[in-house]
C-alpha cells in the first residue's frame, strides 16, 4: 500500500475562506485517509478530518491562518506511521481579499430635507460584518460621524442634521479596517431646508424613445421657484453620471423647453435641470434612461415630379425612410398643396404602396407622406406630376410641370392657413418658402437650428390674407438641418430643410 500526495505539493497560493481540493493518489487496499495541515512547514501538524474515504480527492474550506509555510500531511487511518505523504515543499495560505462597499444611495443629485429619516443605502461583495457611517458638507473633503459602527444590513435609516449644502457627500467603510474597505458617494447630493424649492422632470424620465433631428418638449414642475428663475438644461448620452452637455444656460421656468436631440445615438441619455435657490443648488435628473435613436426621414421616390400617370391606371407609390417609423400616412393633392385627400391613413412602412390613381385629371398632382404619430416627420412630391385621362384619341395633355416657386392657385384668397415644403429641399444656397393667411394675420416666420436656437427671422409684420412666398438665403449659414416656423395669429406649423454646401 502506498499514498503520494498531489496537491497542495508546494508553490500553491490558497486564500482564506476559499473551497480548495487536496488530491492525492493511492495503491493497495487503503480504506479511509486521514488529512492534516501545518503552518510551520511541518514542524507541527492540526487535524483536517480523522477519517476521510480513500476517494482521492478532499474539498478544504481553507482556515484562517494565514502562512508562507503551509503544508499538508495525508496518512491511511489504520497504519499512519508507515503509510503517509506530505507536501513536498511549503505553499502559501493568502489572507482573505478585503470586501467591496458600493453606495447606491444617495450617489448624486438627490435632495435630502433637513429633519427627514432618509435611507442610506449600499450593497457589499465579499464578508464584512459591521460598517462606519459618514457625512460631508464640503465635497468629501472632511467627514463627520453618522454611526461608528451598525450591522452591515445594506441601509441605514438617517435623520438628517441641519447642516444645508449643495456638497453633500456620504462615505461607508468596514468598521475594523476603515482604510482598507470603503466607498463614497460618486458625486455631490444636496441636504436642503423644507422649504427649499424642487424640480421635477416629467418628460424625458425614463423609456422614451426619441429620435435624432426630431423636435421634442423637455417638460418639468417645480414647487417654490418663480417663473422668472434661470434653468440650466442639460443631457447626457453616458448614464446618470454623465459627463452632461448644455443645452441652455438661460431657460426660463416656463415647464417646457423645445429641444432637437442632436445625436449621438444613445441608449442611455438623461436630462438634467438646476438652477440656484436659498444659495443651494436645486436640480432633478430623469429617473431612468431614455433612447436617442437615428433620425427620423421620409424621401418621396416616386411621384416626385414631372410623372404622367393615367387615371384609373395602378401605380407604386414609392419612398425611403430613416429611423425608427412604423406606419405613414399617404395623401394626394390636384391642386398644388392646397389641400389633400388621404390615399391611406396608416399604411406600413414598407417603402411602396400600390394605387390605383383617380380623377380629376389635373397638371399639378402632388403627393404627401408622414409618419403616423409624428407628422412632422413627412416628405412633399419635389414639383408637381400630372394625371391624364385615357380617353381613346385624344391627345395625352402636356407635362405642365409647375414649380413651386411659380405655381399659384386660382383663388384669389385661400380657405385655410397653411406652410408648404419649401423648394428646393436640399438646397444650396437659395430655397423658396410658401404659406397662405385665409385672414389678415400678424406672422412670424423663423428659422431655427437643429439645437432649437433661432437663427433669423424671415417675416415678423400684419399681412393681408393671400398666397405668399419668400426666399430663404442660407448663405452666411453652415451645412445642417434647420426647421422654419410659420405663427400667423392662431395657426402654427413648422417643417424641416435641408442645406447641402
Amino acid at each position: 500500500n502506498s499514498l503520494t500526495l498531489t496537491s497542495p505539493n508546494g508553490g500553491e497560493v490558497w486564500q482564506v475562506g476559499s473551497n480548495q481540493n487536496i488530491t492525492w493518489a493511492s495503491t493497495g487496499t487503503i480504506t479511509n485517509i486521514r488529512i492534516e495541515y501545518s503552518t510551520n512547514a511541518g514542524a507541527t501538524f492540526s487535524v483536517i478530518t480523522g477519517s476521510t474515504p480513500n476517494t482521492g480527492s478532499y474539498t478544504w474550506t481553507v482556515l484562517n491562518s494565514p502562512t508562507a509555510f503551509a503544508r499538508i500531511r495525508i496518512a491511511d487511518v489504520s497504519n499512519p506511521a508507515t503509510h503517509n505523504d506530505v507536501s513536498e515543499t511549503n505553499f502559501t495560505i493568502a489572507p482573505p481579499s478585503a470586501p467591496v462597499i458600493t453606495i447606491t444611495l444617495p450617489n448624486g443629485g438627490e435632495n435630502f430635507v433637513i429633519g427627514s429619516n432618509s435611507a442610506i443605502n449600499w450593497t457589499t461583495a465579499g464578508t464584512l460584518n459591521n460598517v462606519r457611517i459618514e457625512y460631508s458638507t464640503n465635497g468629501g473633503a472632511s467627514f463627520s460621524f453618522i454611526t461608528v459602527n451598525t450591522p452591515n444590513t445594506g441601509t441605514y435609516l438617517w435623520n438628517v442634521p441641519n447642516s444645508a449644502t449643495s456638497a453633500a457627500r456620504i462615505r461607508i467603510s468596514d468598521a475594523l479596517n476603515p482604510t482598507v474597505t470603503s466607498d463614497m458617494s460618486d458625486a455631490n447630493f444636496n441636504i436642503v431646508h423644507s422649504s427649499t424649492p424642487t424640480i421635477t422632470i416629467t418628460s424625458p424620465n425614463g423609456g422614451e424613445d426619441w429620435s435624432i433631428g426630431t423636435l421634442r418638449y423637455i417638460t418639468w414642475t417645480t414647487n417654490g421657484l418663480p417663473s422668472y428663475a434661470v434653468m440650466k438644461i442639460e443631457y447626457s448620452v453616458n448614464g446618470v453620471n454623465g459627463p452632461y452637455t448644455v443645452i441652455t444656460t438661460f431657460g426660463t421656468n416656463s415647464g417646457s423647453y423645445y429641444w432637437v436631440p442632436p445625436g449621438p445615438v444613445s441608449s442611455n441619455a438623461r436630462i438634467r435641470i438646476s438652477t440656484v435657490a436659498q444659495s443651494v443648488t436645486v436640480s432633478d435628473v430623469s429617473d431612468a434612461d431614455f433612447t436617442m435613436s437615428p433620425a427620423l426621414g421620409i424621401t418621396i421616390t416616386s411621384p416626385n415630379g414631372g410623372e404622367n400617370w393615367k387615371i384609373n391606371s395602378f401605380k407604386n407609390i414609392t419612398w425611403n425612410s430613416s429611423g425608427s417609423i412604423s406606419n405613414v400616412k399617404i395623401e394626394y393633392s390636384t391642386n398644388g398643396n392646397t389641400t389633400f385627400s388621404l390615399v391611406a391613413a396608416s399604411a406600413p412602412n414598407t417603402g411602396s404602396y400600390t394605387w390605383q390613381v383617380p380623377g380629376p385629371a389635373t397638371p399639378y398632382g402632388s403627393m404627401r407622406i408622414s409618419a403616423v404619430g409624428n407628422p412632422s416627420v413627412r416628405d412633399l412630391s419635389n414639383t408637381f406630376f400630372t394625371v391624364s385621362t385615357q380617353t381613346p384619341g385624344v391627345p395625352e395633355p402636356p407635362d405642365t410641370r409647375a414649380t413651386m416657386s411659380s405655381f399659384e392657385p386660382e383663388t384669389t384668397i385661400p380657405d385655410v392657413f397653411a406652410l408648404h415644403e419649401a423648394y428646393p429641399n436640399p438646397f444650396n444656397p437659395l430655397t423658396v418658402i410658401r404659406y397662405q393667411l385665409s385672414v389678415n394675420s400678424q406672422v412670424s416666420l423663423k428659422v431655427y437650428n437643429i439645437l432649437g436656437n433661432e437663427v433669423v427671422t424671415l417675416v415678423d409684420e400684419m399681412q393681408d390674407a393671400g398666397y405668399k412666398s419668400i426666399t430663404f438665403d442660407a448663405n452666411e449659414l453652415p451645412s445642417g438641418i434647420y426647421y422654419y416656423r410659420l405663427q400667423a395669429g392662431t395657426f402654427s406649423d413648422m417643417k424641416k430643410v435641408l442645406l447641402i454646401k
